[in-house]
């Protein structure tokens, strides 16, 4: 009976067993490698070995080669109708407990058997096939074989039926994940591939970093783009690529269907979505745990796919998500953050990041693009809204997220009853956790039993009662520490969140709700996200709050509140009892100024300031600045170095160019004043040879910025102290110096003073090009589109000659305990020029040094700061900390103590250090004055805080100390990036302190806002090499660092080169030759590495290859040198990271002259002293002449030794006048090269 059976099937259409799978790759290794075969028949039929009694034995075949067929062993296995078997390769004695595990399937011992035979492993580069042959006949009944491209890792093929006459199968499924035991309906009803059409929907939208916590808050949005409904039924999404990974794939329910153009979204947990974001999801994911602690009944919940081991949870620093159709097949794959090859197709992943600032990522396009077709924005809610009444009872009214000093205990909110009758708020709910379930560490708390709010009144809630009244003055309501006695205190309520209520200056939510859990009202700001509200971008800077302007609520907290620069907790700004005359008015200035500049590669390169005489028809293009001489003549206002009135020239600049006014007379003060208000013009420059005047002229105007030009061709280093001295005291950061005193290591004093130095008396292209090799930050200059075209000579990539200074954040923390003396001597030990520490108070009054309010994390004691007296803090240990990078090295320091400010200052003094010092606290303002200017430490100190008034308190008591003032706050909001820039400067200029801003504050435009107009800008604190690079990318020359080892890679300068060179027609001269060489932070001089390049008009005078320069023809161009080096190529402690980016800077130019033969003679040494007759005085015109004059006559009389004579004097005339200051170095150089190629030609 079973024979005549199968005698039908043998080469009949349908056959009775079809090998439906392949896995011959899986993932890197081959112990689970099987292949599948299906009882097409309706009778049971058995397979086993070639010379068994089994109806059908199995063969291993290689298709495209010679090589002869094996057959498989096996024990002889009964295979039901229309049932599958798994034949598996179990090369390493692996479990089917371990099949199991790995294939995610649950097949039973009667479903598996175990293949051998003299079998190697399925190859994943090569054809393989496998074939039932029919034991009765010895007829091939199938054979199936798969192509290398057939298959990929963890990929393998499924099989369809062979074509009407055929054995051969055709392949149904390539690039299929495994489906062990479970074969499509369509393998045994059709021939060739499967050709259902993947219908056309993509994943829309998905939200991987949610602010503060991410648990529960992740979705992802899929949208039809087809004309036509699909059914999801089967259908598989997310995160996990292959089965049995730790990752999360969810199937959709049987009937789910999405129209044309709808969008599905798919939540961790809906309640927490409707929480956060507003609206209802269309399903939640069907795991239970941090994400989803509770089923939502009114939700449909998302089908384990059985496919993975995990749930679906988006990292933050890149992931994928994979969207499969019911036969497993990609409908839509986007891997974000991170390049990625699946099922053997290389994909490049979306670059689009929202790293927790409340935006998702969307499509916006169809293209297979990746990287354009998503972008960050706003997220898109569902249409099914949960809808936020405006509050008519009760509204928060103000709140303080980041206040001066200890953010743990100042923080207050305050809250209004806005109607005329009393309100009972007994269990009103009020807190920062937004979602009910969830676990975020942030709080939720009850008002007390008889908690009223009397009509038109608020109420202050305080987290600490008694610090809010130390700083504010003002006893709260209602507080939830235990302070003060008299306060009520909130009641904890950790049913909803027991954890922290400390508003994130990143971004928060406060809610206010009624007993029934009501939303009453709720403030959202930054990147804070609570039922889909808007927020308000935030806080300018540390200390404002943010208050509520009226009664009417419009749910925008960007309309409805405005930043309040002084604070007022307990009273309302409308309403009965309200004061409408504390509302601030800020102002945003319409027309900004946005200079031109030159287009050039060189980071940090320097403004310009055009001090040519006359007022041209056409400005200057590419400068930013305009010197304007004001003086007083014949009754009027004139600008003396432009021939026409002060008011015609500010007129004729207005909105062009940045002026820069000098006046070197008192009396002229309160007329110029008079003249810039008169037309509205306060972004200027006061620039003057005293110091007086510019502080004159910001006592009428605080907006003025004011510079300090010095005299002299020497700085030394009293002189350089006592012009930081003069600045500061001005409140100004700008000082002018005459171009000839500069150097690099001049510079590079004031720069890490954060004082800005601009050169004046730039007169020629050699001189400009001097002040950009040495770091100049601003050049004052009679020609300035020479100095244009100078810039516009740096034109390879990553150019600068100001290498950023790292400031030992803490003393070098990263290798000593933070804040002690340990950390601060290895500083100075490492050659590290400047240290930050931060001060608070003992309880005896004494400044000690610690960053934080209590001793817990970096001592072995425990409590306030403010509470232990110095005998008390000296007791303790300072070597602990909470990095575990660090506590080795930390131990290394057992005695490490807590030192004072004195301390600190005495050293700092001794050892030449800069002392960046944070302002912590309040109450020490003169014992800080006082002790830097006991140890007169001026120049070499600058204070830095989050508080102004603090810090201004300081420099009352002592106006030469300088400060700067960190602004962690918003990105540009409501305001283009130059008006933010503007407000921002505007700011500082107003306090007179240059700044720290935040990554978000400190824009490209603010960073050349500033540099213009001469503020210092410092990097906040950066811990990785790739950050500083960056930030050195963008300009920035000072950079806080917990690792300012690092600088030990970036060399100071290049050491100065001769500033000329004559040569003759056909020299060469060779970079070894040169012999220039590099400054580097250990002291050492070493080799320069890089080439030459010609950075002057050129006409064929000379030819460069970059290696060596060859004279062509008589004339004059300029050159430099470059050194190249790769800074962060290496691996370093606390980064391991290696960054290839390659950095240059320049040596001073050099003039090259090109003599030819009839040019060489003593003659050419009147015409350099002609030439230079403007840097040289009188004295040294008169003697230089004579003594050229007298050589040229020797040589024409043949008197070479008179002549050699009248040289050697010549020479000790040289040094004795630039000795003297009577000689510029300039005209000296050029006078060596050419008393060097006469001596040798009279050789």
């Amino acid at each position: 009976m079973k024979e005549d059976y199968l005698s039908m099937h043998v080469n009949k259409p349908t056959p009775a067993l079809l090998i439906t799978e392949i896995h011959p790759d899986n993932y890197g290794r081959d112990d689970y490698e099987f292949f599948e075969i299906y009882n097409n028949s309706s009778i049971s039929l058995s397979v086993g070995n070639r010379d068994s009694s089994a109806d059908y034995h199995l063969l291993f075949r290689y298709p495209e080669d010679s090589r002869d067929d094996r057959p498989f062993e096996l024990e002889t296995i009964t295979i039901l109708p229309k049932q599958a078997h798994v034949f598996w390769l179990n090369t390493s004695g692996q479990t089917l407990e371990a099949f199991n595990r790995r294939y995610m399937s649950q097949l039973s011992s009667s479903q598996v058997s175990e293949v051998s035979g003299n079998i190697p492993a399925f190859s994943n580069s090569e054809a393989r096939a496998v074939v039932i042959v029919d034991n009765l006949s010895g007829q091939e009944v199938v054979q199936a074989s798969y192509q290398a491209t057939d298959i990929s890792g963890g990929f393998g093929v499924h099989f369809a039926l062979p074509p009407a006459g055929s054995t051969e199968q055709t392949v149904f499924l390539p690039m299929s994940p495994a489906t062990p035991g479970t074969v499509y309906a369509e393998q045994s009803l059709q021939t060739g591939a499967l050709d259902t059409p993947i219908p056309k929907v993509v994943i829309s939208q998905y939200m991987y970093d949610a602010p503060a916590a991410d648990d529960g808050k992740e979705f992802v949005a899929i949208k039809n783009v087809e004309d036509k409904t699909v059914d999801l039924s089967g259908f598989k999404i997310g995160d996990a690529l292959f089965l049995g990974e730790g990752e999360g794939m969810a199937q959709f329910p049987d009937g789910t269907l999405i129209h044309p153009g709808q969008e599905l979204f798919l939540s961790q947990s809906s309640f927490i979505f409707k929480a956060i974001y507003g609206a209802v999801p269309d399903f939640e994911f069907p795991w239970f745990s941090t994400n989803r602690l509770y089923d939502d009944p009114d939700v449909p919940t998302m089908l384990d796919a059985n496919w993975s081991t995990g749930e679906i949870r988006l990292a933050n620093n890149g992931d994928k998500l994979l969207l499969m159709d019911r036969h497993n097949r990609i409908v839509d794959f986007v891997p974000y953050l991170q390049d990625i090859t699946y099922r053997g197709k290389q994909y490049r992943g979306v670059t689009a990041r929202a790293d927790g600032n409340g935006q998702s990522i969307h499509r916006i396009s169809q293209s297979s693009d990746l990287r354009t077709a998503f972008r960050a924005g706003p997220i898109q809610r569902p249409p099914k809204r949960i809808p936020v009444s405006p509050s008519k009872l009760l509204l928060i009214t103000e709140f303080m997220y980041t206040p001066y000093f200890d953010e743990g205990t100042n923080e207050y909110v305050e809250i209004a009853n806005i109607t005329g009758e009393t309100i009972d708020i007994s269990g009103f709910y009020f807190g920062n956790k937004v979602e009910e379930n969830g676990v975020a560490n942030k709080a939720m708390y009850n008002f007390p039993e008889g908690a009223m709010l009397a009509p038109y009144s608020a109420a202050l809630i305080a987290r600490n009662a008694q610090a809010v009244k130390k700083l504010y003055g003002v006893t709260a309501d209602f507080e939830m520490e235990e302070t003060i006695d008299s306060v009520p205190k909130l009641l904890p309520n950790c049913d909803w969140g027991c954890g922290n209520f400390q508003m994130a200056n990143g971004g928060d939510a406060v809610v206010l709700l009624n007993r029934d859990k009501e939303l009453v009202d709720a403030v959202v700001f930054k990147n804070a996200l609570c039922m889909g509200l808007s927020s308000h971008p935030g806080v300018f800077a540390k200390g404002h709050s943010l208050e509520r302007v009226s009664a009417i609520d419009t749910k925008n907290p960007a309309v409805d509140f405005v930043e309040q620069p002084h604070p007022t907790p307990g009273k309302l700004l409308f309403g009965p009892n309200g004061d409408p005359t504390l509302v601030p008015r800020p102002t945003i200035k319409e027309e900004v100024l946005e200079v031109s500049e030159p287009k050039t590669a060189l980071v940090a390169s320097p403004t310009i300031i055009d001090s040519s005489t006359g007022m041209p028809d056409a400005l200057p293009a590419n400068v930013p600045s305009i010197l304007i001489k004001a003086e007083w003549r014949n009754g009027s206002l004139v600008a003396s170095n432009r021939g026409v009135l002060l008011g015609e020239a500010l007129d004729t600049v207005k909105q062009k160019m940045l002026p820069m006014i000098e006046i070197n007379e008192h009396f002229l003060v309160p007329y110029v004043h008079q003249l810039l208000k008169t037309k509205g013009i306060d972004d200027v420059f006061i620039l003057s040879r005293q110091a007086s005047i510019i502080e004159a002229m910001r006592t009428w105007n605080n907006e003025y910025r004011g510079a300090l030009r010095l005299s002299g061709q020497t700085l030394p280093k009293k002189k350089r102290d006592d012009a930081i001295r003069a600045i500061r005291q001005c409140q100004c950061f700008t000082i002018l110096v005459q171009a000839e005193a500069l150097s690099a290591e001049i510079i590079h004093y004031f720069r890490s003073r954060a004082i800005t130095i601009w050169a004046y008396g730039a007169n020629s292209e050699l001189a400009i090009h001097r002040l950009a090799a040495i770091g100049v930050q601003g050049i004052e200059t009679p020609i300035p589109e020479k100095a244009v075209a100078a810039l516009q000579a740096y034109q390879l990539e990553n150019s600068t000659n100001q290498q950023p200074l790292l400031i030992a954040h803490r003393g070098v923390c990263s290798l000593a305990p933070e804040n002690t003396m340990p950390a601060i001597e290895l500083a100075a030990e490492l050659g590290i020029e400047a240290v930050e520490i931060d001060i608070m108070m003992s309880k005896d009054g004494i400044p000690v040094v610690i960053h934080d309010y209590t001793v817990d994390r970096t001592t072995d004691g425990s409590g306030y700061v403010r509470d232990l007296t110095l005998a008390q803090l000296k007791q303790l240990t300072a070597n602990r900390t909470d990095n575990s990078e660090w506590e080795e090295r930390y131990k290394l320091y057992p005695d490490a103590k807590i030192p004072t400010l004195e301390e600190v200052l005495v050293y700092a003094k001794e050892k030449e250090l800069i002392l960046s010092i944070e302002i912590k606290t309040d109450g020490l303002e003169k014992q800080v004055a006082d002790l830097i200017r006991q140890y007169e430490m001026e120049p070499h100190v600058y204070l830095s805080g989050f508080n102004p008034v603090v810090m201004a308190a300081i420099q009352a008591h002592h106006p030469a100390i300088g400060a700067m003032h960190i602004l962690a706050g918003l990105s540009p909001h409501g305001m283009t990036a130059l008006q933010f820039a503007e407000k921002t400067a505007r700011h500082l200029t107003k306090l007179g302190m240059f700044s720290m801003p935040g990554d978000g504050t400190m824009t490209q435009a603010l960073l050349s806002y500033a540099k213009h107009r001469g503020i210092p800008l410092v990097g906040g604190t950066s811990n990785s090499k790739a950050s500083i690079q960056v930030k050195k990318k963008r300009g920035v020359t000072m950079i806080y660092s917990d690792y300012p080892q690092w600088s030990d890679q970036m060399p100071i300068c290049v050491n100065p080169i001769p500033l000329y060179k004559v040569v003759k027609e056909g020299d060469v001269l060779n970079l070894a030759e040169m012999g220039a060489t590099v400054h580097e932070r250990s002291g050492v001089a070493s080799t320069l590495r890089g080439g030459i390049r010609i950075i002057g008009e050129n006409d064929g005078v000379a030819y460069t290859d970059g290696s060596s320069l060859t004279a062509l023809k008589a004339g004059e161009t300029l050159f430099h040198l470059y050194h190249e080096y790769e800074p962060f190529n290496y691996e370093t402690e606390g980064d391991p990271a290696k960054l290839p980016d390659k950095w240059r800077m320049y040596s001073n130019p050099v003039r090259l002259v090109v003599l030819n033969k009839a040019d060489l003679s003593a003659k050419r040494l009147v015409e350099v002293v002609q030439r230079y007759r403007q840097d040289m005085t009188v004295i040294a015109y008169a003697s230089l002449l004579s003594l050229c004059q007298v050589t040229f006559l020797f040589e024409k009389w043949r008197a070479y030794q008179l002549a050699k004579r009248s040289i050697e004097q010549m020479e000790t005339a040289l040094m004795k006048y630039v000795a003297a200051g009577h000689l510029t170095v300039e005209a000296f150089d050029a006078f060596q090269a050419h008393i060097a190629i006469l001596q040798e030609e009279w050789k």
